[in-house]
């Protein structure tokens, strides 16, 4: 399922400046003023939505002669598209092309603005997919019919639709059909189904546009699950809201909840990850904690029983990185080292421990040793990648989600990704230079690419920029 908080790029995003050609001529307008040519350099511009790129002018006279003193005036054909400052700054807002013009007493220069996507992070949800872009706006894909896309429609899309909230995001996590949101003033909006209360707004309905929580707590990170959400607070005190039916939201009790609650007990948290009927988080000791279903073994105490109302500590005394519910009954999470470790029910091979199918509660390192840097567990497969940027996926090869063969361990898919999420069916990673790529199943246009047609293959999300 989806990731709570942002996935750590090495490095800042990167985005080429194109030029072609020559630099774009003055039109002469006013045959009453001094000649000049009024050239702009690239004269043709690729930014990211979100990003910045900075145009000069060079003002001439006929023979060539720079003219310094000249007060040039910039302008955009289509500020909706991308906007220009006195400085020839030109920002990109939104999908799509425009001209930006120099102009002085007459004459004018011009160059072409073509915007993109690149992405920061990517969410998969059970059917829908969703990726913050720089600049903090958010982009979904995928089944939209309960409105977890949040551009206002229950339409689904095969391409990247923006989510209609002025804001500036930090974090998205996509969910069962639901999708929350935390913005750089720690303010979760959700926006989708809400029969559980899982957008904990303190309604029952679904949303097609985000909304925010009905609670005044400033958020640090975000986590939503089938039909809950998790979140912890700038203090590190977990909330949770939704549905309860197996405790898993650690308040004590087997009541859903419309509005966010305190999870009982444990310490303060640093990370947090709602999965179907479980919750797993990681305190600021790296003691790792787990709460909810726990009839396979998923919650890693050692033992298979009945629901377990507030957090229990795991029964491996390691300090954790991050540990993260699956969409199925098992569970993963990395250590302080780096090494990967799984437990619960791994009928699908999604444990990575070779042909042990299950864990009975025991938490157990993965069958080979590789410094994870992500890794997400789903319901039939887990896929994570390195500190080096290599990827690995196992378990069930269904509609091609592994973007390899079916593996009981971890086998490397040739693609070198930063940062990985899982969802249902379908899985999605992010490049080290901000390119998205997803595979597997695709009946809800889930890919991102435009069709509704399965990949077994990594394939790239439309409308991005030409990057690596």
């Amino acid at each position: 399922m989806s990731q709570g908080r942002r996935s750590t790029l090495r490095g800042l995003l990167t985005f080429t400046v194109l030029v072609y050609g020559l630099a774009c001529k003055s039109d002469v307008t006013d045959p009453g003023a001094t000649p000049r040519i009024i050239s702009l350099e690239p004269d043709t511009l690729s930014l990211s939505i979100g990003q910045t790129g900075r145009l000069t002018v060079e003002v001439t006279d006929m023979a060539g002669v720079s003219l310094d003193s000249v007060v040039v005036r910039w302008s955009s054909n289509d500020p909706t598209v991308a906007t220009v400052d006195t400085a020839g700054l030109v920002t990109a807002l939104r999908l799509g092309s425009a001209t930006i013009t120099a102009e002085s007493e007459g004459f004018a220069g011009r160059a072409v603005v073509q915007t993109g996507l690149a992405f920061t992070m990517l969410s998969a949800g059970r059917v829908h997919t969703c990726g913050l872009v720089p600049g903090g706006a958010v982009y979904c894909w995928g089944e939209g019919g309960s409105g977890q896309l949040g551009n206002g429609t229950q339409t689904s899309s095969t391409t990247p639709v923006r989510v209609a909230l002025a804001a500036t995001f930090v974090a998205v996590s996509a969910g069962g059909d639901h999708t929350c949101a935390l913005t750089e003033a720690g303010t979760v909006f959700c926006w989708g189904d809400g029969a559980r209360g899982q957008r904990g707004d303190g309604t029952v309905s679904n949303a097609t546009l985000p909304t925010p929580l009905a609670t005044g707590a400033v958020f640090a990170d975000v986590s939503a699950g089938a039909q809950h959400t998790c979140g912890i607070t700038a203090d590190g005190t977990a909330l949770c809201w939704g549905s309860s039916d197996f405790g898993q939201l650690g308040n004590g009790n087997q009541t859903n909840v419309l509005l966010p609650d305190t999870v009982a007990g444990a310490e303060p948290f640093s990370s947090i990850a709602a999965g179907s009927d479980h919750t797993c988080g990681v305190g600021v000791s790296g003691q790792a904690y787990c709460w909810g279903r726990n009839d396979e073994g998923q919650l890693g105490t050692g033992t298979v029983g009945g629901p377990q109302l507030v957090p229990v500590a795991l029964n491996l005394a390691i300090t954790f990185r991050i540990a993260r519910a699956g969409t199925g009954t098992y569970s993963c999470g990395i250590a302080l080292s780096r090494q990967g470790y799984c437990w619960g029910r791994g009928d699908s091979r999604q444990l990575g421990l070779g042909p042990t199918l299950a864990t009975n509660g025991e938490v157990r390192g993965l069958s080979l040793a590789i410094a994870f840097a992500t890794l997400d567990p789903a319901e039939f497969h887990t896929c994570g990648t390195t500190t080096q940027d290599r990827t690995f996926c196992w378990g069930v090869s269904r509609l091609g989600i592994l973007g390899t063969t079916e593996s009981e361990i971890p086998l490397e898919i040739p693609i070198g990704l930063a940062a990985i999420t899982t969802g249902s069916l379908h899985t999605c990673g992010l490049s080290p230079g901000g390119r998205a790529y997803c595979w597997g199943g695709n009946n809800g246009g889930q890919l991102g690419n435009g069709s509704n047609v399965p990949s077994d293959v990594p394939a790239p999300v439309a409308f991005q920029l030409i990057t690596p």
